[in-house]
């Protein structure tokens, strides 16, 4: 389910009023590049530092997750499996 316009804006505003914090996105290492970068370039705007990659396990292939990075300016900070 996405978030819409106004909820992303909700968030934003929430997000800013919380000193110090680092905002992570986590993301499947499954989804499809396309979708890897409609999902960043939506979340941009809560600023994330990085990216919380799951099922890395169930990734045959991760050139989708190289080009988002590369696309967003998003790094990876974390990455699990399971």
């Amino acid at each position: 389910m996405s978030m819409s316009a106004t909820e992303l804006t909700e968030l934003q505003a929430f997000l800013q009023a919380a000193r110090d914090r680092a905002t992570l996105l986590a993301l499947p290492a499954t989804m499809q590049a396309e979708d890897l970068r409609a999902v960043t370039g939506a979340y941009g705007v809560v600023e994330p530092r990085g990216l919380v990659l799951t099922r890395c396990d169930e990734a045959a292939a991760f050139g989708g997750i190289a080009g988002t990075m590369a696309q967003s300016g998003i790094g990876i900070a974390y990455t699990c499996h399971d």
